[in-house]
């Protein structure tokens, strides 16, 4: 008797993938792990590009994120900047914290 194979998100708790996982990419079923190890910066376009899609876990995501510092630190700069400034804009939203908008900057008041 055949036993069906089961996709990793039948089992999952969340759709972040993690290093184990699989993604399915123009060139077939890739590892996670195995992307991060080989090929970092491919991963990463795919991650931090628009409609993405794809969210790793926290541990896969610093996994790569090392990876991607090692070979162009500039791109994680610049995560890091979008992620603080994104955050910034959320507590504001939300009215936490003494900030004012000025156009698309942020002030402290």
């Amino acid at each position: 008797m055949k036993e069906e194979k089961r996709h990793t998100s039948d089992f999952a708790i969340t759709r972040k993938l993690r290093t184990q996982d699989v993604l399915l990419t123009d060139e077939g079923y890739l590892k996670i792990g195995t992307l991060i190890k080989e090929r970092p910066m491919f991963l990463w376009n795919i991650v931090h590009k628009r409609n993405r899609g794809v969210t790793l876990t926290i541990d896969t995501y610093a996994l790569l994120k090392d990876a991607v510092r090692k070979i162009e630190p500039q791109k994680v700069i610049e995560a890091e900047k979008f992620a603080i400034n994104y955050k910034t804009r959320c507590k504001l939203a939300r009215g936490e914290g003494n900030f004012k908008l000025l156009g698309k900057r942020l002030k402290l008041k």
